[in-house]
């Protein structure tokens, strides 16, 4: 694992398309980051003490709705989505990952 990263300030970077395939980004702050086609691997290491917005964790969040997961959960993360979004937010989001 590259922790090259561990512990940068990417606030509000650009950072789209970026590639951070098997990068720790312990301490990372991306909040404000636009992260679109960004890579990660998904390992504890990675995001252990990752710093990330609302709106971030909001979308990773309706990501995982469009998992193949237990129906149950869907409801719960939509919920908390709602909290921290906006509805014309979150219709657009939804939109984007065509989930209605």
């Amino acid at each position: 694992m590259d922790t090259s990263l561990a512990g940068a300030d990417l606030r509000d970077r650009d950072c789209r398309g970026i590639d951070l395939t098997d990068k720790v980004l312990f301490q990372t702050d991306l909040r404000g980051a636009r992260l679109r086609g960004a890579h990660f691997t998904l390992d504890c290491a990675t995001f252990d003490g990752l710093k990330l917005d609302d709106r971030q964790v909001a979308l990773f969040l309706l990501l995982l709705i469009k998992a193949d997961i237990d129906p149950a959960w869907q409801p719960t993360l939509l919920d908390a989505v709602r909290q921290r979004l906006s509805p014309d937010a979150l219709e657009a989001y939804q939109q984007y990952l065509q989930l209605v």
